[in-house]
């Protein structure tokens, strides 16, 4: 069930379409195994006003939220293989990056949580 949010420079379209950049995201996390499919939910947010290192450079970042439970070593291979499916797609942007955190199941809801609890 992660959650991911793609935060990059506006100049990035100039590279690759919202769509696709979402697809690649979302693909390879599906390729570590730790979800199905029809769990990973992924949104770009996309920046005119930035700056990397001092400077506007193009960037793309993502922030990939689990809920807890998953291993270290899983958190980060959902990094690695996101990080090298966006280099491989986006070899000229320097700025490329990706944060995996916990979602505390005890704290999380969505609409099935409270579906079930029948309010």
């Amino acid at each position: 069930m992660p959650h991911c949010l793609i935060e990059a420079s506006n100049a990035v379209l100039a590279l690759i379409e919202p769509a696709e950049l979402m697809q690649k995201v979302h693909d390879s996390i599906v390729a570590t195994g730790i979800c199905l499919p029809a769990e990973v939910k992924v949104r770009v947010q996309l920046y005119e006003h930035y700056r990397v290192a001092g400077e506007q450079a193009d960037f793309v970042h993502v922030t990939a939220s689990l809920l807890d439970g998953r291993t270290a070593l899983q958190k980060k291979q959902v990094s690695m293989s996101v990080v090298g499916a966006l280099l491989a797609r986006l070899p000229t942007v320097q700025a490329i990056s990706v944060d995996v955190r916990d979602m505390q199941r005890e704290v999380f809801s969505n609409r099935r949580s409270w579906q079930e609890v029948g309010i």
